[in-house]
């Protein structure tokens, strides 16, 4: 993990402890490790603090693609917003202006997007292909 991120997570870390089972821990880490790993290969590192919604968009994209189960979209996604709730409340002086960019993203649906797509697109080039060839000249 990056610099400014080690120091907002130990604590977080401690946070937590007592709420969550071990393996609840490691799971959380590493979700927090692949956001972190994208922010820094395609947000150029940029600060935790300042990422913004269309950003964290792109993340879930990202992970979508992977061909990650919806569970485990979910549980990336509880982790980031989770860390995002943990700033805001314990580092509330700090960082006044901070707020959680994970949240009134739940109802959108990532996955599943594509095949629907190709789907509505397909299914339009045949009804118009049925329908142009009703006036093509080969069919007199």
């Amino acid at each position: 993990m990056y610099p400014m991120i080690i120091i907002l997570y130990n604590p977080f870390s401690s946070f937590f402890k007592t709420e969550l089972a071990a393996k609840s821990k490691i799971a959380y880490k590493s979700g927090l490790r692949i956001f972190f790993y994208w922010v820094k290969q395609n947000l150029n590192n940029k600060s935790f603090l300042d990422i913004k919604k269309k950003e964290y968009v792109r993340y879930l994209n990202w992970i979508t693609n992977r061909g990650l189960s919806d569970s485990a979209i979910k549980f990336k996604k509880s982790s980031v917003s989770s860390f995002c709730n943990y700033i805001m409340m314990m580092y509330e002086e700090e960082y006044p202006t901070f707020r959680n960019f994970t949240v009134g993203l739940n109802s959108i649906k990532f996955q599943n997007f594509w095949p629907h797509f190709i789907r509505y697109i397909f299914a339009a080039f045949c009804i118009f292909t049925v329908h142009i060839s009703h006036f093509l000249p080969f069919n007199k």
